[in-house]
């Protein structure tokens, strides 16, 4: 019995609008072929873009922090799109790549990597909570991450200009909730329950004297 073995339809792209825009300008992509589960969406010189809506037809995107060049579109089964080419234009918006770690706790260093910074020093928030820049620089930006932050988008602005937020997770900071027992003579085994350890084993001191034996590290509990 034969089998037929298909092969999958290339997305095609007909029309962008607009055909030019700064960094985060929403464009339209019409055409055929793109499917219905979604796929992704790239830019010259950059990661994949946010995308808002996405049918066989038709993408709705922003514009990422890239540079002119072509428009493709891959689809959900790894097909790539025709190349249709799109102007970044100037005043160029500010545009977060990375952000290094993507996760850390409460004053922690962060380098913020991007594009059209500039040269001089604007700001950084971490979900709306404006950090300590210690260095800026046009690519690059050295933050801490501030007392109050939450996990949500960084945000970066430059000569007026805000750039798109880039997801950050603020990792909170540990938290002793009980100790079982409560008093005891040194070389007592102390449970401590609290929230936020981690899975990875840390330190234990008691009154700035640190606990040389630590068991039963958990995310919740352990024993010192």
């Amino acid at each position: 019995m034969t089998f037929t073995v298909t092969t999958p339809t290339s997305p095609t792209i007909t029309n962008l609008s607009p055909t030019s825009g700064a960094v985060g300008t929403s464009v339209t992509i019409t055409g055929r072929n793109f499917g219905t589960t979604r796929g992704s969406v790239r830019f010259a010189g950059s990661p994949s873009a946010p995308i808002s809506n996405w049918t066989d037809t038709s993408i709705s995107v922003q514009v990422p922090a890239a540079t002119t060049g072509p428009v493709t579109v891959m689809s959900a089964n790894g097909v790539q799109s025709n190349g249709v080419t799109f102007t970044v234009t100037t005043p160029p918006l500010p545009g977060i790549t990375s952000l290094s770690p993507a996760s850390a706790g409460v004053g922690t260093e962060i380098t913020i990597t991007g594009i059209n910074f500039g040269e001089t020093q604007g700001s950084a928030t971490f979900n709306g909570v404006a950090a300590t820049i210690s260095n800026w620089t046009d690519t690059s930006i050295w933050a801490l991450v501030p007392s109050g932050a939450t996990t949500g988008p960084v945000v970066v602005t430059a000569n007026g200009l805000t750039s798109i937020g880039f997801p950050f997770t603020v990792i909170p900071p540990p938290s002793v909730t009980s100790l079982s027992p409560a008093s005891g003579a040194v070389g007592a085994a102390v449970t401590i329950a609290g929230t936020n350890f981690g899975t990875a084993q840390g330190s234990v001191s008691f009154s700035g004297a640190t606990a040389t034996t630590i068991s039963n590290w958990t995310n919740i509990s352990t024993t010192a």
